[in-house]
């Protein structure tokens, strides 16, 4: 607390030399204008003056002062009357020639908290599915040795209001092979997502995952794409007055922010993952600024505090996937839970359940501070399968430096479902890599394992990646066997590329075979179509030409190829093309990745589409564009070229903001209605046209136009009669037009009389 006579500081009232008059012998009210940073307006309210010089203020006062907290009584004084002087981080200063009070008490107002998470898409922008499917085919041709051979793929997909059916097929040496078949159904108001069929369990921090045709219903938070599942760092400051904040995350701005006078945190602040530093430059209204800065450490490994992830599956092993249709093994149950347990520890459990063995661990996620992230776990099998298993991890991410150290240790009988053997008994690694950006970066491991069939891997791994010169990039490496001299190996990596669309690459290799040299070329069109081809050539240990070319067409992905090794030579050539429906449209077009959507112009074709700007393609004699690639569950921005619809054309809009479905297709209508249109030409007594530019207003419309050379001008609209009232520097005159609905721009120019108002009675300009 501070109460100074004089100047309030930073205020702009002029300096003032009237002492401040004697304290009153009893509490005295004094009406004074408060004012809480230099920028600040005010307001005027009344004060008591205390027989020991003090101010105090009422409850009023104190909250538009800011301070939001119900004062201690340690401070009351009179009646509902708190002092000032007895408020911890309150300063003042009165001037007496203006009467005005100048109060900060920004450190006791209310912390203004700040959350940078991005807002979830509205939920009225829930996705109403129509039917749509595809059916995708991928087929080779092979001539090898004076025999042939046809392989392909085909995959099969329905998408209806209720989820979507897909199913793969492999055919392959006369035998057609089913792959993965499964009815899937997203809920993106709770964040999961519901599988009948085939599907892939997850194994978690200690688990495996393995193929299982049955139920499997979990948490899928690529349902809503904004939603960040790790926790993210937040940041706390002081503003003493009004002030702006820029966030900068290791040095590039993320955010920028207004808060107000007094204490202010930024929560869910966007960071990378790994170590880093989160700067605060806080600048007040008076370009005064303060610098604040945090470390953190951010990692996908933890979930958000009171975040849970689930998975839930229940079937029959898949067995010989591949290779074999229907092949399954004994049934099986399989759960995992995850849970933010706070934003530095994440607890998980598992429990897996087969036909003679039982499968179950816990392991717990912690943070530790600012130095990386330790996992934990122990698991535990009964039944057929028995024993236990250990397992502790350690990761550092920097931009400098990284560390991923792992220690795993089980008995030789302790398999998880689904396996025969143990992957791994003992396993230890060590993961070590150093980043300069104006030199380059090293990495070395160390890996030592041993698995159930008493196989054992002991070895170290270096590379060096030395910095870009000339755009040319060198990577070379070694790789040393601790248990056979003979498997020792090193390697030279160096690529080029060239214009974006032209890439050079060369390596050379040496190890227990001997030495392997390879250099490749690879050069593709601008943009998604045209050409791309290829070539390699490797000499050394074995001899390999291979040269390949591929043409991307709208409809189709053609290619060719031929390979020639010591024992022949092959030649192969393929198409990969899809069908796509939605409704009772289909579309021809090359294979689709994700959600599309069909742009309907109503019939008017040659009219070019944009994506988020970038041009996609013009419709067809139908009115149709399939616009492939959209971001499910997020708003897509849809737009059409308005000068490509002719005049006689009224559209409802040339944008569309669209969200896309997780899979199928969806509809994006461009209304737009045919109405009649004719040339005129506006004469006025003895034929002579209307000057140019005068102004044009069609009375029934409102619609405001101008006359052209020769008096000439355009009027469309629905059948009716029309009102055009024309307006020029020396005159005024009105015109009656009828349009009909056959009328169009095309037809010959019609010449219409403008009376002048000067002839028509009762009329007024």
């Amino acid at each position: 607390m501070s109460a100074i006579a004089g100047a309030a500081p930073g205020a702009d009232a002029e300096q003032c030399d009237t002492p401040l008059p004697p304290a009153p012998a009893q509490p005295q009210p004094v009406l004074l204008h408060v004012v809480r940073h230099p920028q600040d307006r005010g307001f005027d309210t009344i004060f008591l003056q205390l027989p020991n010089g003090h101010l105090a203020a009422d409850s009023d006062a104190l909250k538009q002062i800011g301070i939001d907290a119900r004062p201690p009584e340690s401070t009351r004084v009179e009646g509902h009357y708190y002092d000032l002087d007895r408020f911890d981080g309150v300063d003042y200063a009165l001037n007496p020639c203006t009467q005005t009070l100048t109060v900060n008490a920004a450190a006791l107002r209310s912390i203004h908290v700040i959350s940078l998470r991005p807002e979830p898409e509205p939920e009225s922008s829930a996705v109403t599915l129509p039917r749509s499917g595809y059916a995708r085919f991928d087929l080779v041709y092979a001539h090898t040795a004076g025999s042939d051979a046809i392989s392909g793929f085909m995959d099969l997909g329905l998408t209806l209001q209720q989820g979507q059916l897909t199913s793969g097929l492999l055919y392959n040496d006369d035998e057609a092979i089913r792959l993965d078949t499964a009815w899937t159904l997203p809920v993106p108001d709770t964040l999961t997502t519901l599988r009948l069929g085939d599907s892939i369990t997850r194994g978690g921090l200690l688990g495996s995952a393995r193929r299982l045709s049955g139920i499997q219903w979990g948490s899928d938070f690529s349902l809503q794409p904004t939603l960040v599942t790790f926790p993210q760092p937040s940041a706390k400051g002081m503003a003493l007055i009004p002030s702006s904040v820029d966030v900068y995350v290791n040095d590039v701005l993320r955010s920028r922010n207004q808060v107000d006078a007094g204490p202010f945190q930024l929560n869910d602040i966007p960071v990378f993952t790994g170590d880093g530093t989160v700067r605060l430059v806080v600048t007040d209204l008076l370009g005064r600024s303060q610098v604040l800065e945090y470390a953190f450490y951010a990692t996908p490994q933890l979930l958000n505090a009171g975040l849970t992830d689930f998975s839930f599956a229940a079937g029959f092993s898949r067995l010989n996937y591949g290779t074999r249709s229907n092949d399954y093994g004994p049934g099986s149950v399989s759960t995992l839970f995850r849970h933010g347990f706070s934003d530095q520890i994440t607890l998980e459990t598992q429990f897996e359940s087969g036909d003679q063995s039982m499968y179950a661990a816990t392991g717990i996620t912690s943070q530790l501070g600012t130095l990386g992230v330790l996992q934990l776990g122990i698991a535990g099998a009964g039944g057929d399968a028995n024993g236990g298993q250990l397992n502790a991890r350690f990761e550092r991410i920097d931009p400098s430096w990284s560390l991923r150290a792992q220690w795993l240790s089980g008995g030789q009988h302790f398999v998880r479902i689904g396996e025969t053997t143990p992957s791994s008994i003992r396993r230890s690694l060590v993961e070590l890599s150093w980043n300069r950006p104006n030199w380059g970066s090293i990495a070395a491991s160390w890996l030592e394992n041993l698995d159930g069939n008493g196989s054992r891997i002991n070895g170290v791994t270096l590379s060096v990646t030395p910095h870009s010169l000339f755009d040319i990039f060198v990577t070379a490496g070694v790789r040393y066997d601790l248990n056979d001299e003979h498997q020792h190996s090193a390697y030279l990596l160096m690529s080029y590329a060239w214009g974006g669309q032209t890439n050079l690459n060369a390596s050379a290799q040496h190890d227990s075979g001997g030495n392997t040299y390879t250099a490749s070329a690879s050069h593709r069109s601008r943009g998604p179509l045209g050409w791309q081809t290829r070539a390699t050539r490797s000499a050394g240990e074995f001899q390999r030409t291979t040269l390949g070319s591929a043409y991307v067409d709208p409809r189709a992905v053609i290619s060719a190829e031929l390979d020639d090794v010591d024992t022949g030579t092959a030649y192969r050539a393929g198409i990969q093309t899809e069908f796509a429906m939605l409704d009772q449209d289909w579309f021809w077009t090359r294979p689709l990745s994700g959600p599309f959507a069909v742009v309907d112009t109503g019939a008017v074709s040659n009219v070019r589409v944009f994506n988020e700007n970038h041009l996609v393609g013009s419709t067809d004699e139908s009115g149709l564009l399939l616009v492939p690639g959209l971001r499910p569950y997020q708003f897509n921005r849809l737009s059409v070229a308005d000068d490509d619809f002719t005049i006689e054309r009224r559209i409802d809009g040339i944008r569309r903001e669209v969200m896309a479905p997780g899979f199928g297709g969806i509809r994006v209508p461009f209304v737009s209605e045919e109405t009649a249109a004719r040339r005129l030409r506006l004469e006025l007594d003895e034929q002579q046209p209307v000057p140019p530019g005068a102004d044009i207003v069609v009375r029934e419309t409102g619609e405001a136009t101008f006359a052209g050379f020769n008096g000439e001008t355009l009027l469309s609209g629905p059948q009716a009669d029309y009102t055009l009232d024309v307006r020029w520097k020396d005159g005024l005159c009105r015109a009656q037009v009828r349009l009909n609905a056959h009328d169009r721009l095309g037809d010959p120019l019609q010449p219409v009389r403008c009376v002048s108002l000067d002839s028509l009675q009762d009329e007024s300009p």
